[in-house]
């Protein structure tokens, strides 16, 4: 498969019906494909767990341990318009 030129890609290209298919046809897929990664994701089945991970309640306890002095102070947004 080759790599489409900066050329190729803003000079209008001619469409058959197979290319507007395999285009709706990639379109549902993508939505598909959206919610079923986040719902891997939220599982943890995206990538091979360690089980020499420290637990979540003990990470949540440690990281409720720290005091915040290193935290970068937050910087309010200017309301639009003023």
């Amino acid at each position: 498969m080759t790599t489409p030129t900066a050329a190729a890609l803003s000079a209008p290209a001619e469409t058959d019906a197979s290319d507007e298919v395999f285009a709706q046809l990639v379109a549902s897929n993508v939505e598909r494909l959206t919610p079923a990664t986040l719902a891997k994701a939220f599982r943890g089945e995206l990538v091979p767990q360690d089980p020499n991970d420290e637990p979540t309640n003990v990470l949540l306890e440690r990281l409720r341990g720290l005091d915040g002095a290193d935290a970068k102070p937050v910087r309010k947004r200017k309301a639009a318009g003023k």
